[in-house]
């Protein structure tokens, strides 16, 4: 490997027309990664991310090697290497060694409210989002005070239930601090992370945002709906405010409210007529968030099947996301193999991202989905992975604006799972467990 200033640039150019040769990109990012100049190690560590989210191939020494950086000396290679690694989290595990050792050693720094911006911040935030509880107590200590992540229900799903239960006196002194009114993302996080713990602070803050009066509690209502929800019947304390909600047709939280009183209650008569309404309503987000409720409540849900054939049936409004939603609540809902077909192969194409949800509903339609298969194999014979839409540089598909990369995760085991259900369909290599792990 050649040390200059120049190289990098050059090697970079190399990375742009190897394209979908991924064995020989995989070669370089690792050549680089081992390399004793500063500059192509960095250069690696802004490639890995792109490369590893967008192509599949032989990923793991790429992780290992890029888990080894957060044993450098330099805070910098530390930070940027272990913010790659968090969004690699599913295929992490080759890289869980050496974070779990320098989360272990500590911060160089008292603890601090932005302790997310620092280097120990990144590699503590690595771990975690691999459910390993080896962050446990480094987290504990951070959020006593400090960030509250935006992905920490995430993280916390992924761990050991008995692991994660060591968060909740942290999130619950935080939690009795929130104010109804509080604008800020704070709220919503402690909310959503308290829930996926089981909190019964998240309950009692929840009411207290649901019974707050006037407007004053309506920036942190959706929060506290959706942690309702989290909670299940759990929640049943909640449920007169839940079912006043959910008839209120002025107030802006319809649609979470109708999902928390499906989740805690399960009254059917009350969230039909909510969701029938929003599916009508003028904007693509209420459509998207009422079928997602409509797909849970499933069968239950029979008689919306009109509006949904409606629905499928206006070129302007399936399209999208919209589209993915509306495929999975049609087959939740009515379990019609052949009117589901039509209507999960125009999904597929709609938007990349509603690829795997397309595919667990083939998975479970099993031989009446004949028809996807030309699709399946197509999929999984590409070295392009399903949110991958652009050439060797470009950002994955997410729909949202484009970024350097995204952090899309490798194609679903959801989309093998659907090939295997059909007679002589497991014609494609079964997933490594790593990749396995990236199924959603």
């Amino acid at each position: 490997m050649v040390n200059a200033p120049w190289a990098t640039e050059l090697l970079t150019d190399l990375h742009r027309a190897l394209d979908d040769r991924v064995a020989h990109r995989f070669a370089l990012l690792e050549d680089q990664l081992r390399s004793p100049d500063w500059g192509q190690r960095c250069e690696a560590i802004d490639m890995s991310g792109l490369l590893l989210t967008g192509w599949r191939g032989p990923h793991e020494e790429s992780v290992r090697l890029l888990g080894e950086q957060v044993r450098e000396a330099d805070h910098r290679i530390v930070q940027w290497a272990a913010s790659e690694l968090r969004t690699l989290y599913a295929i992490g595990g080759p890289a869980a060694g050496p974070l779990a050792e320098r989360v272990a050693a500590g911060t160089d720094f008292p603890p601090q409210s932005r302790w997310n911006e620092t280097s120990y911040g990144a590699v503590l935030s690595a771990l975690a989002a691999q459910g390993d509880a080896r962050a446990v107590l480094g987290l504990v200590e951070v959020l006593r005070f400090g960030h509250v992540p935006e992905d920490l229900a995430d993280w916390i799903d992924r761990m050991d239930p008995g692991s994660a239960s060591a968060l909740a006196p942290a999130l619950d002194e935080r939690l009795s601090e929130i104010d109804p009114s509080d604008r800020s993302w704070r709220a919503e996080h402690l909310l959503k992370a308290a829930a996926a713990i089981g909190s019964a602070e998240a309950l009692a803050i929840s009411l207290r945002i649901l019974r707050a009066p006037g407007e004053r509690a309506v920036p942190a209502r959706a929060a506290a709906l959706r942690a309702l929800a989290r909670l299940g019947p759990a929640a049943r304390e909640a449920l007169p405010e839940l079912r006043a909600l959910a008839r209120d047709d002025a107030t802006h939280h319809r649609v979470d409210a109708a999902a928390a009183l499906w989740a805690v209650g399960g009254e059917k008569e009350t969230v039909l007529p909510a969701l029938k309404t929003a599916l009508t309503a003028g904007h693509w987000s209420l459509w998207h968030d009422a079928l997602r409720v409509i797909a849970a409540v499933g069968n239950g849900a029979a008689a919306l099947l009109p509006d949904l054939r409606l629905l499928a049936a206006s070129p302007e409004k399936n399209s999208g996301w919209v589209a993915g939603a509306l495929a999975l609540a049609l087959w939740e809902t009515g379990r019609g193999p052949e009117e589901s077909q039509p209507v999960l192969l125009h999904a597929w194409s709609a938007h990349r991202e509603n690829r795997p949800a397309v595919a667990g509903v083939w998975a479970r339609m099993g031989s009446a989905a004949a028809p996807a298969v030309p699709l399946l194999r197509q999929e999984l014979a590409s070295t392009r992975r399903h949110n991958n839409s652009g050439g060797a540089w470009a950002a994955c598909a997410t729909g949202a604006p484009t970024t350097k990369h995204c952090c899309g995760t490798p194609t679903p085991c959801s989309m093998r799972a659907a090939l295997r259900a059909f007679p002589g369909g497991a014609g494609t290599n079964e997933p490594s467990r790593s990749e396995a792990g990236l199924a959603r």
